[in-house]
């Protein structure tokens, strides 16, 4: 395998990428020339624009011929985009003396609009640019392509070898229009950090779909053969009559594992290895593509794997699914902020009888609390933020305490967003106090009375008859302490839990009601189960 080829396949830097990603480095420095074209220097026209699956964009036109073949360029449509290019220049008969057919890559976050040709200026101060040919350049890879391969054959210059290459890898991976075979994807869900799991079918009336590869951009991840399941999906007998036998295992469900990148999730592509060692290539509806935990459930990859928690990947699953979790808790959005050297930070409840009476102690205890301590209440924006903010409204007027707010970016409140608040607050000391807790007069008093680096405030459940319990649900501390327990906790979804070597903390007694227990879901019960016996 090539030097180039392989690079695409590992998603490494080649020195053809390498050169295109100096001369782009080097174009953001003069991108903002205060004189880019000049009319009396155009250098050529450019008679095609494609970008391919990699993200790079190819152009193909003629010019007048040049002894640099690879440069810093300036894109300029309604705006001034900066890139890096490389050419290989080839003789054509239509052209006169002193001019060639060019086929050039350009790396760059530009777009082609085919309502807005562009004009490509060399950014070496010469004012030379390339003119787009009019009306519009051709655009579909199906006109750009034989034109890039007819003038690569009959190229020379440093470059050649690699572009070819480069249009090799493309060619690979382009998707088969004329094909008996049948391929398709159902579903792709995607967990970040960890992989994709694709739900589709194959079928061919002459071979069996043997392995199944996903390109995301250039990065090229097999599918793990432990995770693959083969059912029968006889709905497909329209499809391709009279394959009994290949319907039995036309359907697949299989895990790509590794991290890739969300935004090449419109740019994915599928390829079935046959049996006989032929290949079919299928590009990926966008529409087919969840994110798990952001736009689809956790527990919806029960449709891929009924019995998940017992597969063999579910351990690094749970565990990068609770990560993802408390990356997307922590994200909070100050609404009024009022920074304190120690603050009460409430989490809103979801029911609006439950806020009413979190504001209304507040409003009434607010009065317990040391002079240098203010309150933080942390909601959830749904449909009751308009109550929040009245109440908000109204403590604000009872107390001349800071009082600060902030909304989740759609989730519960849980301890995830402890550091982001305390940080945005500027504050030292920090109690916390989960959305099914409530303080008692008792807890009032105690929180700020208390000077251990951690303590826990206990709760008691008014209507069972069992012992207190204290856990980091409500607790009253420093925040260098949390710090440094968050370090050491396993991760889990719902909040953090006591580390399981951490030393007894001090628990004061009477402290808090429980409202009731946080309902989690079946599936996140069983991610947390499975993180704890990971920890022991």
């Amino acid at each position: 395998m090539s030097t180039l080829a392989l690079a695409l396949k590992n998603h490494v830097d080649t020195p053809l990428l390498a050169t295109l990603n100096q001369h782009l480095s080097q174009a953001k420095e003069l991108v903002h020339q205060p004189e880019l074209a000049r009319p009396i220097n155009q250098a050529g026209y450019v008679e095609g624009i494609w970008t391919d699956r990699s993200g790079l964009c190819w152009l193909v036109g003629w010019m007048i011929e040049d002894t640099v073949l690879d440069r810093s360029v300036i894109i300029l449509d309604t705006a001034r985009t900066p890139g890096g290019i490389a050419l290989s220049l080839a003789p054509r008969a239509d052209l006169a003396p002193g001019a060639k057919a060019f086929v050039a890559v350009m790396s760059c976050a530009w777009q082609a609009d085919p309502d807005l040709p562009p004009q490509i200026v060399l950014a070496d101060g010469s004012g030379r640019y390339l003119e787009p040919l009019s009306p519009t350049p051709l655009t579909s890879p199906d006109a750009v392509l034989p034109i890039i391969r007819d003038t690569l054959d009959r190229a020379t210059g440093p470059h050649r070898a690699a572009l070819l290459e480069l249009v090799q890898a493309n060619r690979d991976w382009s998707p088969q229009e004329s094909t008996v075979d049948r391929v398709q994807v159902d579903e792709i869900a995607v967990l970040p950090g960890f992989g994709a799991f694709v739900n589709g079918w194959a079928l061919s009336p002459r071979r069996r779909a043997e392995q199944f590869i996903l390109k995301a951009g250039t990065h090229i991840i097999p599918a793990d053969p432990r995770s693959q399941s083969r059912f029968t999906r006889t709905d497909l007998i329209q499809a391709l009559p009279n394959v009994e036998h290949a319907l039995e295992t036309a359907a697949f469900v299989t895990l790509f594992r590794g991290p890739i990148d969300r935004a090449l999730l419109d740019r994915l592509t599928l390829r079935v290895v046959w049996d006989d060692g032929t290949i079919t290539n299928t590009a990926i509806a966008p529409a087919v593509v969840r994110v798990l935990g952001l736009t689809s459930p956790l527990d919806s990859i029960s449709r891929f794997y009924p019995a998940v928690e017992v597969e063999h990947f579910f351990a690094d699953f749970a565990r990068q699914a609770a990560i993802h979790a408390q990356s997307l808790a922590e994200r909070v959005q100050p609404y009024d902020l009022n920074p304190a050297g120690s603050v009460l930070l409430l989490a809103a409840p979801r029911q609006p009888a439950d806020i009413f009476l979190l504001f209304d102690q507040a409003c009434q205890h607010v009065a317990s609390l040391p002079e240098d301590w203010g309150i933080a209440i942390v909601a959830r924006p749904d449909d009751t933020r308009g109550l929040v903010l009245t109440l908000f409204a109204q403590l604000q007027r009872t107390t001349s305490r800071p009082c600060s707010l902030f909304f989740t970016s759609d989730t519960d409140p849980t301890s995830d967003v402890i550091e982001r608040v305390a940080a945005a607050l500027s504050c030292e000391r920090l109690a916390w106090v989960d959305g099914r807790v409530s303080l008692t007069s008792n807890g009032w008093r105690e929180v700020g009375e208390q000077s251990a680096s951690l303590a826990l405030l206990a709760i008691n459940d008014p209507l069972e008859n069992s012992p207190a319990i204290a856990n980091l649900s409500a607790f009253v501390g420093d925040v260098t302490e949390w710090k440094r327990l968050r370090s050491i906790a396993p991760p889990q979804i719902g909040g953090i839990q006591l580390p399981p070597q951490n030393a007894p903390l001090p628990v004061v007694p009477d402290a808090a009601l429980s409202l009731g227990r946080r309902g989690h879901s079946s599936f996140t019960l069983k991610i947390n189960e499975a993180l704890h016996r990971a920890h022991g």
